[in-house]
Order: C-alpha cells, then sequence, then structure tokens
C-alpha cells in the first residue's frame, strides 16, 4: 500500500462521512430546489447546454494533456507516487468495487450543494466579465486541491465563463442550476462507465 493509496482511503472515508451526515441532516431539500418549477423547454435547453459546455471542456482537457508541456500534467498527487498523473479525488470511491456504486447515489444527492457552495464563492458578487475571468481561473484552480492536474485545472476556466454567462442571465439559483447539470452530466457517464 502506498501512501497515495492511503490518502485516496482517508478522502473516500472523510467525503463519504460528510456525504451521509448531509443526506441525514435534511438539507437536501433546500438545495433540490433550484429543479423547483422549471418548465421541459428549460430543462432541454439547460440539458443540451450543459452537454454542450462538458464536451468542450473535456475536449481541452484532452488537448492540453496530450499535447501540452509535461508541467501540464502535475499534481500534487504525482509527489506522493512516482509517474501518477492527476486525478480527481472525488471519484476515486466510485472505482472501489461495489461500494462505488452507493457512493455516486451519495454523490448525486450532494451535487446541488456543492454547486452551490462554489457558485458563492467563485461567481457571488461578479461585476463584469473581466472579473468574470479571473474568478473563473480561481474556479479552475481550486479543483487542484483534490488533484486535478494544472492543465485540467486550466480548461476548467471555460466551465467558469459558462457558470458565470449563467450567473449574468439568472444569478446565484441559475448558476447553480447549470453547474449541478455541468456535474451530473459528469457524473452520468462516470455511472455508465461503472457500469
Amino acid at each position: 500500500m502506498t501512501i497515495l493509496d492511503v490518502v485516496k482511503a482517508l478522502f473516500t472515508l472523510l467525503v463519504t462521512a460528510n456525504f451521509i451526515l448531509y443526506a441525514r441532516s435534511g438539507q437536501a431539500k433546500r438545495h433540490l430546489t433550484i429543479f423547483v418549477r422549471r418548465s421541459v423547454a428549460d430543462w432541454t435547453k439547460a440539458l443540451a447546454l450543459a452537454t454542450l459546455e462538458v464536451t468542450v471542456v473535456c475536449l481541452a482537457i484532452f488537448t492540453i494533456m496530450q499535447f501540452g508541456p509535461t508541467p501540464m500534467r502535475f499534481s500534487w498527487l504525482s509527489l506522493l507516487a512516482k509517474g501518477q498523473e492527476g486525478a480527481n479525488l472525488m471519484v476515486a470511491p466510485a472505482q472501489i468495487p461495489w461500494f462505488g456504486i452507493i457512493f455516486v447515489g451519495l454523490l448525486a444527492l450532494n451535487l446541488p450543494r456543492l454547486a452551490r457552495r462554489e457558485e458563492e464563492m467563485f461567481r457571488r458578487g461578479t461585476k463584469d466579465w473581466q472579473d468574470a475571468t479571473f474568478r473563473s481561473l480561481k474556479f479552475g484552480l481550486i479543483h487542484m486541491v483534490v488533484g486535478v492536474p494544472l492543465g485540467a485545472a486550466l480548461a476548467l476556466w471555460i466551465a467558469g465563463m459558462f457558470f458565470s454567462w449563467r450567473y449574468f442571465v439568472g444569478g446565484i439559483r441559475e448558476s447553480t442550476f447549470y453547474h449541478t447539470l455541468h456535474n451530473g452530466v459528469i457524473l452520468g457517464f462516470l455511472a455508465i462507465t461503472l457500469i
């Protein structure tokens, strides 16, 4: 067992405990209100836009990671295990046989809360596109905390700008809705690969 395995196990334990406590707290109902009173047309448009945005972000990540300079692959996880490229620790628990299915369910329940937290942190009070550009860069780079490599973190700037656009359209509720759908599209893909 490597130090990286220990970090992944501890992270899995902490995040799972947090997700379970949240599920038991009854707060999910409050965070799920972002989905209330949305028409079929609104859902269709939002899912199409979120899927397109996720596709663009994934293509950017792939391009940077494949063709970018070596430092773009850096993650602090690389320091724990030689040759280990960065990975999002949030998906590490999903890769544990059988437990991964439970974890994906807990993660799905927590998506609106996690999206709301990031939107409050990076979008609330955004004044204009110049401000949004800087905040979106910070938004992308903060993902390095959970092991995302530098190149992928920089590509997440695109997602930050997309969420900023939605914030300008309808405030925090709107950007949280789209951010949740963004994460949901990714989680859906993850669930399909687990099956």
